[in-house]
């Protein structure tokens, strides 16, 4: 398709979502291929907190069984009582809800693999499938507070997704806006150019 990709999810996705879904199956691929242990994935749009070293030192107190370990994420919902603290204010979460963004985050060769056998065809974001909402039994944790925010003044190329499926989620309206659409359009400009929004 010229603008999109039908997902999974029955979505058409971005260039951008498609291309930023390839790199990461791209890193998957080049473990596997070069037999990678271990790799930390970080985008270009990312901030690293002066914490960070003293996170990565103590991978050796991460859960033994850890495949996946988000740095950066959505904030999703983390279970209260699978939680381990690691130092100061950050601990080791299990979430409890599908965890969003691929900003930056740590992964093992088990956990590639099973990524680049789910991953083709495209046809997700990719923090859909980090996020493991095909069920795909990676052991995914997280850090918690985020220790990679992303950077909020970049940006982005991956987004446009709404305008893409205005029409099939919405109908065609002939030009004129749903009430609806036009709520989501005005929040979506208040994100891009509030100050609010950025904080």
């Amino acid at each position: 398709d010229s603008e999109g990709s039908v997902s999974f999810f029955f979505f058409l996705f971005t260039r951008g979502e498609i291309g930023c879904s390839w790199s990461h199956l791209n890193i998957y691929r080049k473990m596997v291929e070069d037999n990678i242990e271990e790799a930390m994935i970080l985008e270009d749009d990312v901030i690293l907190c002066d914490e960070l070293p003293e996170i990565l030192s103590r991978e050796p107190e991460f859960p033994e069984d850890w495949e996946l370990m988000f740095l950066s994420h959505n904030n999703a919902v983390s279970s209260v009582w699978d939680r381990q603290r690691l130092f100061g204010k950050y601990h080791i979460v299990r979430f409890v809800e599908n965890p969003n963004w691929t900003s930056g985050y740590l992964i093992k060769l088990s956990g590639a693999k099973k990524l680049l056998a789910a991953g083709f065809p495209i046809r997700m974001p990719a923090d859909w499938l980090t996020g493991n909402r095909l069920g795909i039994d990676v052991r995914l944790y997280g850090i918690k507070p985020v220790c990679i925010p992303q950077n909020k003044e970049f940006q982005e190329t991956i987004s446009g997704r709404f305008e893409l499926n205005r029409e099939n989620w919405f109908g065609s309206t002939g030009g004129n806006r749903s009430p609806v659409s036009a709520v989501i359009e005005f929040y979506r400009g208040l994100k891009r150019k509030s100050r609010f929004f950025k904080s």
